[in-house]
């Protein structure tokens, strides 16, 4: 293989380049497992040169191939999302979740520091969900056939073998924080992906707290700025299904419930993910903060302020709550 690396990149550059011409159904379920094995190979040889300056021309060459391979594996998606009848929710996840689950152990040593075959690997599994799965007529089958273990929940995240799970979640934050700091206008991808990767969180609330988090602010004074800018997600609520005939005050009263459980659980994941931006003090400080803030009662903005105020109020008595039981 060593002696054939010269002639690898071009090959496979000539096939991305015919993609176009070929089967979407032959590219996902003949042509699609075998580029995972070849990511795979890639991915091994260029992180083995990397630490050996004798071997920087191979490293950079299966550098080379492996970015050409991330193009075909992304050409490949994309030809499944053109084609419809579910091809990307179920034959290129189900090939891809089996390479996941066969090498989810895989990693190399480089510089004293462990790298995991599949931290990169989602990398560009998600560059793809988040960009063109995420908001697409495609996105309710997809994320019905997504594994759980592999969405964002506390449990999730505190199961020390569910490497996957942190990798949903740093990937997202990263994403998310880019994409709150970018844009003015409604965003249906963050949106979609918000309420999808974390099934259990109340939607409106968990995207108050990103927006809080990763907006950009005076630090005259935060919540000020928060509040006058646009915010970009988080809208409409979950659906609730019920089940048999009910009157509609047990209907009411069963949402409530449900509002309540998502709420709680949105609470505690935002303080494991943000704890040091949402300390006791700090949501003390925040409160008073807001209630200085004057708005005409029917505005946006004073819906945004009171927003927050529900935010800061129910993370303070989760933390209040926590401290009394300890």
């Amino acid at each position: 293989m060593k002696t054939n690396i010269n002639i690898i990149a071009p090959l496979l550059f000539d096939f991305y380049n015919s993609i176009e011409k070929r089967s979407p159904i032959f590219l996902v379920d003949k042509v699609f497992p075998n580029v995972l094995e070849w990511k795979l190979i890639a991915w091994r040889y260029r992180w083995t040169t990397f630490e050996y300056k004798e071997k920087e021309k191979s490293f950079a060459r299966w550098f080379e191939v492996e970015r050409i391979l991330d193009m075909i594996f992304t050409k490949i998606g994309e030809r499944a999302l053109e084609y419809g009848h579910w091809l990307f929710s179920t034959l290129f996840l189900e090939h891809f979740k089996m390479h996941v689950k066969n090498y989810i152990k895989e990693e190399v040593m480089v510089k004293n520091r462990n790298r995991y075959y599949i931290e990169d690997l989602f990398k560009l599994f998600y560059e793809l969900v988040f960009e063109k799965v995420a908001g697409s007529d495609e996105s309710y089958d997809f994320w019905a056939s997504f594994p759980y273990e592999w969405k964002v929940t506390k449990s999730n995240l505190l199961d020390k073998d569910n490497r996957i799970a942190r990798i949903s979640c740093n990937i997202f934050i990263n994403w998310a924080a880019q994409r709150i700091q970018a844009s003015q206008t409604f965003d249906r991808q963050l949106n979609d992906v918000s309420q999808n990767l974390f099934p259990e969180v109340h939607p409106e609330m968990w995207a108050v707290a990103l927006i809080f988090v990763f907006s950009p602010y005076s630090p005259e004074n935060r919540i000020k700025s928060v509040v006058e800018r646009p915010w970009i997600f988080g809208y409409p609520s979950r659906v609730f299904v019920f089940s048999g005939e009910k009157k509609s005050e047990e209907i009411m009263e069963e949402q409530i419930a449900q509002e309540e459980i998502e709420l709680k659980n949105t609470y505690e994941l935002i303080l494991l993910l943000f704890k040091e931006v949402f300390t006791e003090q700090l949501l003390k400080d925040y409160i008073k903060q807001a209630n200085e803030l004057k708005y005409l009662d029917d505005s946006a903005e004073n819906r945004k302020k009171l927003q927050l105020l529900k935010l800061f109020n129910g993370l303070l008595a989760t933390i209040e709550k926590k401290n009394s039981s300890l």
